[in-house]
This record gives structure tokens, C-alpha cells and sequence, in this order.
């Protein structure tokens, strides 16, 4: 892989997000590319998903990225309201818990 070239490595659909408040899937676009710059990984917004890629071979595994995204909703004290679930290969979703309405969030 040369220099240049970014590969999609992990796709998180944060549409539940959206919800809560709009902002917010820009603030954890902000906050992922603050984590993961050292690895080389660049995050981009595709409608109400996040994409998540790597210039270079070495990439983050996809648990820490769902920990990074977990931690964004401690900071923003959204985990007792939403959840990170594996939705695929490679692909995250935010979802809110059973017991709270869409009303709630």
C-alpha cells in the first residue's frame, strides 16, 4: 500500500446519535481523529456514519476502536442511554439501551 492510498477499515453508524443531539456525531468524529492520528487513521462523516481508515498497514483492532467510541460516550455521559454493538465485519453501531424510548434520549 503506497503512502497515499486509505483503506476503510471500520464503518460506525452513529444515527442513534443524532437523536440526542446533531452535533455530536461531528464531536465524535473529532474525538476519534484525536485518537487514532498516531496510528495514521483518518476519520470522515458519510451522512450519519462514521468512517474510519489507515494510511499505513499498522492499523488499530476493532476492539480499541469501540472502546474509544464507549469512552466518547462516558465523556458525554451517554452510556447509561446508548451502546456500541457489532452491526457486521468490521462495522460498529451506536444503539440505545431497550429500556429507554427515543423520547428519553
Amino acid at each position: 500500500m503506497s503512502e497515499d492510498e486509505i483503506s476503510v477499515d471500520y464503518v460506525c453508524d452513529a444515527t442513534q446519535l443524532t437523536w440526542v443531539e446533531d452535533n455530536l456525531i461531528n464531536e465524535l468524529m473529532t474525538f476519534l481523529e484525536d485518537k487514532i492520528r498516531d496510528y495514521g487513521g483518518i476519520v470522515e462523516i458519510d451522512g450519519k456514519k462514521i468512517i474510519i481508515g489507515f494510511t499505513s498497514d499498522e492499523k488499530l483492532s476493532k476492539r480499541a476502536i469501540k472502546t474509544y467510541i464507549k469512552r466518547f460516550l462516558y465523556k458525554y455521559e451517554l452510556l447509561d442511554r446508548l451502546r456500541v454493538i457489532s452491526s457486521g465485519a468490521n462495522e460498529y453501531m451506536i444503539h440505545k439501551l431497550k429500556d429507554v424510548t427515543v423520547k428519553n434520549l
